[in-house]
């Protein structure tokens, strides 16, 4: 059986002997919750009836094109019917905020672009806000399911 995945956490909890209900449980939520323009790995597992054991382990790159901070802004506006203003606002509102944070965790997963680049793009916001925001994401994606569908919908948006 052949099973791609996205880190190396994932890929080290299938180092270990696991029984198949549980490994397939995990590679279910990890799948569900990652961005998948990162390199994936692929992983070929032994399939048994109690357990499961690594065979194999190949890095597959996966090539994107860039995305700029603007197209990810439009992106994520267009989805949560936002305008460009609200977006860079200083409003605190969580229909606002959250939408800003996903924004501002897709730049950090697509752009090159440092902390403080990204918070002056998003109205002149610390750079210590930034890496707050993609922090708060970055944790909420394997927590909250609708986070995370929302993520993957503008993730495949982007790399379209």
């Amino acid at each position: 059986m052949r099973i791609d995945i996205g880190d190396t956490e994932t890929e080290s909890y299938l180092r270990t002997k696991s029984s198949t209900k549980a490994l397939l449980r995990k590679l279910i939520q990890h799948h569900e919750c990652r961005v998948p323009h990162q390199a994936l790995t692929a992983v070929d597992i032994q399939e048994e009836p109690e357990t499961a054991e690594i065979i194999d382990v190949v890095a597959l790159p996966i090539e994107t094109a860039p995305v700029s901070i603007e197209a990810i802004k439009r992106v994520v506006c267009n989805h949560f019917g936002l305008s460009h203003n609200d977006i860079v606002s200083k409003r605190r509102s969580k229909d606002v905020v959250v939408p800003r944070q996903i924004a501002i965790y897709l730049c950090r997963e697509f752009t090159p672009r440092s902390y403080p680049e990204i918070g002056r793009r998003f109205g002149g916001l610390d750079h210590s806000t930034v890496i707050h925001a993609a922090k708060i994401i970055s944790k909420a994606l394997h927590a909250d399911c609708v986070l995370a569908r929302d993520v993957k919908i503008l993730t495949a948006q982007l790399a379209a």
